[in-house]
């Protein structure tokens, strides 16, 4: 367990955290995430290596990998929990919240290096005959899956096109 000073270092500096522990132990490492504030631990795994961060997960119990995984995107995710074996990856999906769990479950139906493991699933939707005040209201509704676009869907659920956000602002 990190001291309060080191653990601010993370925090405050993940990149070079980063650095500093990918060739330690991963025990270490895993330590160091699990002592970690959620956002912080995120923040930390987007900047390993792929291979450190997925090693540094999969020496974790779901529960405790679940916090900062959750706050990643799905398209960073997903190639971390491709590295670990099936059993680790299902329990640690498993242990996700509902809506980071389904985020991430979309992505690894596609092979890693696929544009379908690249698909961000987490976008603000509307229907064609959304007006555009429903529409911004959906938007200000979901600030954390706002893009620079709205999906527009048709009643089967397909992409029917895009709006740009900003254009409804306006």
């Amino acid at each position: 367990m990190l001291g309060p000073v080191a653990m601010r270092f993370v925090e405050a500096y993940p990149a070079d955290a980063a650095r500093v522990l990918e060739p330690a132990d991963p025990g270490i490492v895993a330590d160091v995430l699990s002592g970690a504030p959620a956002p912080a631990g995120a923040a930390l795994l987007r900047a390993m290596l792929p291979d450190a961060a997925a090693q540094t997960l999969g020496m974790l119990p779901a529960a405790a990998a679940a916090g900062p995984v959750s706050h990643l995107p799905a398209e960073l995710a997903a190639p971390l929990l491709l590295r670990l074996g099936r059993a680790e990856r299902a329990a640690l999906t498993k242990a996700l919240p509902a809506r980071a769990s389904a985020r991430l479950s979309m992505a690894l139906r596609f092979p890693s290096g696929s544009v379908g493991s690249l698909i961000d699933p987490d976008v603000v939707t509307v229907r064609p005959e959304t007006t555009v005040a429903e529409a911004v209201e959906v938007a200000r509704r979901a600030p954390e899956a706002l893009r620079k676009y709205l999906y527009v869907l048709d009643e089967d659920q397909r992409l029917a096109g895009v709006v740009d956000a900003r254009d409804c602002v306006l």
